[in-house]
């Protein structure tokens, strides 16, 4: 990718005599471009989303001297600099200045969120940075972390711990409503689960979701799987029909479920059940993937 680089302005603040230690200031990211014709700080901000729009800097630097020079490197997650910005013309005169001009693209910080850095230099010697954290949309997740989205989104705040039985909170909704309400939370309310068929262990069509192999040994976290049950069982409905729950992990022996309204009644929690008892409880299910 081409990576361009913005035109600098440099404003005198006031001046300082030369014996003054440089000073970072301050450094801010922002939605909002600074003035080209003051020094006035932007709002900051600490959190984007990709793809939200450009991303402008604001860094002012005390106690400059004659024949300094700027530079900033917009580093990712990784330790990259994705782009160098450089102011190269020389100070003429000693003082405080602000630099502004300088930002980054959409197309080059969407696809790597996470954390990043503004890293500041004078003269080629780092002065200080100030960091910004990019969030991303549920269009430029890869779909790792969207499965991993959902079993965040399930847990609600909740650390996952493989236990049999364990009771998280109460959502107050049944199992379907539940999945489909952590779906949007997970996606920001981008993708949504559609309603089953009335065979009981498929959904109608949507977009969003794609049915994956049905071999349970194989699922991933975050998958759904839809199950028709066979006969009445000791579960919290004690009843046949449809049921709706996420994986959260996979194990020789079995299978740990996310789900509501399973252990207890509206309550989401996790519990095991082994290959034989999916063979022998439920009919028919699918296994989906939310896209």
């Amino acid at each position: 990718m081409r990576l361009s680089i913005a035109v600098a302005i440099a404003s005198v603040l006031g001046s300082l005599s030369n014996a003054a230690a440089r000073n970072l200031q301050s450094a801010v990211v922002s939605v909002v471009q600074p003035s080209s014709n003051s020094c006035i700080q932007p709002p900051p901000q600490a959190t984007f989303v990709a793809g939200a729009g450009n991303i402008y800097e604001y860094i002012v630097i005390q106690s400059m001297q004659t024949g300094d020079v700027v530079s900033i490197h917009w580093v990712n997650p990784y330790s990259q600099a994705v782009m160098v910005t450089s102011w190269p013309r020389p100070l003429s005169n000693p003082g405080n200045y602000c630099w502004t001009g300088a930002y980054l693209a959409p197309p080059q910080y969407s696809y790597t969120p996470g954390m990043w850095t503004v890293q500041v230099y004078v003269n080629g010697q780092s002065l200080g940075q100030t960091a910004f954290t990019v969030t991303p949309t549920w269009q430029t997740m890869t779909q790792q972390q969207k499965n991993q989205a959902i079993v965040k989104a399930g847990l609600n705040g909740h650390t996952s711990i493989l236990q049999n039985s364990a009771l998280l909170y109460d959502s107050g909704l049944e199992c379907k409503l539940w999945v489909q309400q952590t779906v949007a939370t997970a996606s920001n309310n981008a993708v949504a689960i559609p309603t089953t068929a009335p065979n009981g262990y498929q959904w109608n069509f949507s977009p969003h979701v794609v049915q994956v192999s049905s071999n349970l040994a194989s699922a991933q976290p975050g998958w759904v799987i839809q199950f028709e049950e066979t006969r009445s069982f000791q579960n919290t409905a004690n009843s046949t029909g449809p049921h709706t729950a996420i994986v959260l992990s996979v194990t020789p022996l079995g299978i740990f479920l996310l789900d509501s309204n399973w252990v207890a009644k509206y309550w989401v929690g996790i519990h095991f059940m082994s290959w034989a008892q999916i063979k022998s409880d439920f009919s028919n299910y699918t296994v989906y993937q939310v896209i």
